[in-house]
């Protein structure tokens, strides 16, 4: 499926070549030379593919239409990556969001502050984790009332929802590199057997909303005084790589 997360040395190869035909006529060392940046046997499995493919040949529209398809989406990359250029740029002028970017990336920084203004001109980070609809609020239902059960807590999700997305896809990133907080994560998943990993990383979003406060004031991001690391399990820092942002 073509998209913008498709490789670009992909889409090279099918500007060249459209079809499996095409591409066997290109010949297998061009074929490997156009694909070199893909991991692993991904430049063996295209030519195999190709090589021993007993598909309806393609009309020469339909690889006009590849062609096409495939410009298109090449050109909504370059557009793309001068906007992420920008984007960086702007983020850099600004107080704002320079800070931010530098934990969380020019793109969040910028959707979070475009939509909840400075970050740190909030009075608390309870205030923050309000806006940002993250906040705990109980929802009872009838159904629950049948069934004699405790109301539920539950997000209140108030806010632009594109902040939310942002900051959840900040935090899967975040815990790639910093070892304390991927650590706590294992921990608070291991709780409850159904939906823990999810649970897991909404408390990690809420937790983390704290550090984001802090850091548009200012402060430097330090990890061991957000989290208790007495009580997570031995980790090296250099295996997992520990983020380091200095404001």
């Amino acid at each position: 499926m073509l998209n913008l997360r498709t490789q670009r040395s992909t889409l090279e190869l099918l500007q060249r070549a459209p079809s499996l035909a095409a591409i066997v006529a290109l010949g297998e060392a061009q074929v490997r030379m156009q694909l070199r940046w893909l991991k692993g046997d991904a430049a063996q499995r295209v030519w195999d593919a190709a090589l021993h493919s007993s598909g309806v040949p393609m009309l020469p529209e339909e690889a006009e239409l590849v062609r096409t398809l495939v410009g298109e989406v090449l050109r909504a990359q370059e557009a793309q990556k001068r906007l992420e250029e920008k984007i960086k740029e702007h983020t850099q002028q600004h107080d704002a969001t320079r800070r931010v970017a530098a934990l969380v990336g020019p793109t969040t920084a910028a959707v979070l502050v475009g939509h909840l203004g400075p970050l740190g001109a909030y009075h608390s980070p309870k205030a923050l984790e309000k806006a940002m609809g993250l906040n705990l609020k109980e929802a009872s239902s009838g159904r629950d009332r049948l069934k004699q059960q405790r109301p539920g807590v539950h997000l209140s999700k108030r806010g632009p929802g594109e902040v939310r997305k942002y900051w959840y896809l900040a935090i899967l990133r975040w815990l790639q590199v910093d070892w304390i907080a991927k650590a706590w994560y294992q921990r608070r998943s291991s709780y409850h057997e159904e939906r823990g990993k999810g649970r897991a990383v909404v408390a990690l979003m809420r937790k983390l909303v704290r550090a984001l406060w802090h850091i548009s004031r200012g402060a430097t991001y330090d990890p061991e005084r957000l989290f208790d690391v007495r009580r997570l399990p031995a980790a090296k820092a250099q295996d997992a790589g520990q983020v380091e942002v200095t404001m």
